[in-house]
C-alpha cells in the first residue's frame, strides 16, 4: 500500500481531540446533574455539604462527639483529646476514622433541633440506602428515602426526649428491620449539644450487636 495514503487512514482511524473533548464535557455534565463538581470525590462532598449545613453549630458538635466517645467508644479517644484545631469538621474526620479502627460496625451522625440530618460519617449514608452520605444531609428523619423508614418514629421520638431532657440517652438497644428482610440489633447513643448561637440538636452513633449482647444490654437497662 501507499505509504501516504496508509498513515492517513491510520490519522483517521484515531480518535481525534475533539472526541476526546467532547467525552470530557459529557462526564462532567454527569457529575454536575448528580451534585458534584467536577472532580469532586465523595468525601470531598460530604465534607462540603457537611460543614454547610452545620455552620456555626458546629463546635457544640464536636464537643458532644468527644462526649459520646469518651462515654461509648473510649478506645479512640486518647487521640482525639487535642480536640479542635483550625478545622473542626477534620476533627470529626478524624475522630470517625479512629473510632472506626476499633469498632468497624460503628456509625455516626448529627441532626438539628427537627431530626433534620446535618452530617454523617461516610458509611452511614450506604447503611440509610443512599449512594453516598452527603445525599443524607437534608433529610429529615423519617424520610421514605431511608432504610429504616419503618423504625424512624421511634428514633425521632427518642431524639426527642434527649432534647428535652438535655441530658445524653446511652447504650439503647434498637431493632432495626433492613430492606432485604433481616434484622439486625444495634447499640445506639445520643447526646444533646446546643450551640453558642441557640440552635441545638443531636449527635449520635451505634454499633451493630448480636441478639445475645442486645437482650444483656436490654436486661441492665430495666434494672
Amino acid at each position: 500500500m501507499n505509504r501516504p495514503i496508509a498513515e492517513k487512514r491510520a490519522r483517521l482511524a484515531r480518535p481525534s481531540a475533539m472526541f476526546y473533548a467532547s467525552l470530557l464535557g459529557a462526564w462532567r455534565r454527569a457529575r454536575r446533574l448528580r451534585g458534584c463538581t467536577y472532580m469532586e470525590t465523595s468525601k470531598a462532598r460530604l465534607s462540603r455539604r457537611a460543614s454547610e449545613a452545620t455552620g456555626s453549630r458546629m463546635p457544640a458538635v464536636v464537643d458532644a462527639f468527644l462526649s459520646l466517645f469518651q462515654a461509648c467508644w473510649p478506645e479512640g479517644v486518647p487521640a482525639l483529646t487535642a480536640r479542635v484545631g483550625p478545622s473542626p469538621y477534620q476533627w470529626i474526620e478524624d475522630a470517625f476514622s479512629a473510632v472506626h479502627a476499633a469498632h468497624p460496625s460503628a456509625a455516626f451522625w448529627w441532626k438539628d433541633e427537627s431530626s433534620v440530618f446535618l452530617g454523617a460519617c461516610e458509611r452511614f449514608g450506604l447503611l440509610a440506602g443512599l449512594a453516598c452520605s452527603a445525599d443524607l444531609i437534608g433529610l429529615r428523619e423519617g424520610d421514605p428515602k431511608l432504610a429504616w423508614a419503618r423504625q424512624s418514629s421511634l428514633y425521632r421520638r427518642d431524639d426527642q426526649a434527649v432534647l428535652s431532657a438535655f441530658e445524653p440517652k446511652l447504650d439503647i438497644v434498637e431493632r432495626q428491620d433492613r430492606p432485604d428482610g433481616s434484622v439486625v440489633w444495634l447499640r445506639t447513643s445520643k447526646v444533646p449539644y446546643r450551640a453558642v448561637s441557640g440552635p441545638s440538636g443531636t449527635v449520635g452513633g451505634f454499633d451493630v450487636v448480636s441478639a445475645a449482647r442486645a437482650a444483656e444490654l436490654s436486661k441492665k437497662l430495666r434494672h
